[in-house]
């Protein structure tokens, strides 16, 4: 189900790129990658090879 997700959000990230005007692929990529976070994911709880780069964000304005 992460598919899907993961989709969406960078679906709100490419409306924010191109609205302002740097929509390229490198740069959705970027922005996607950038915007993942282990921060709140418990290490006793999860192994990293099961959350890869961890939990994606939607851009903020």
């Amino acid at each position: 189900m992460a598919t899907p997700h993961v989709a969406g959000v960078a679906a709100l990230w490419a409306e924010k790129l191109k609205k302002n005007g740097q929509f390229n692929t490198q740069e959705l990529i970027k922005c996607v990658n950038n915007s993942a976070t282990t921060e709140k994911l418990d290490p006793d709880e999860c192994d990293v090879s099961d959350v890869g780069k961890g939990l994606i964000r939607v851009p903020q304005d």
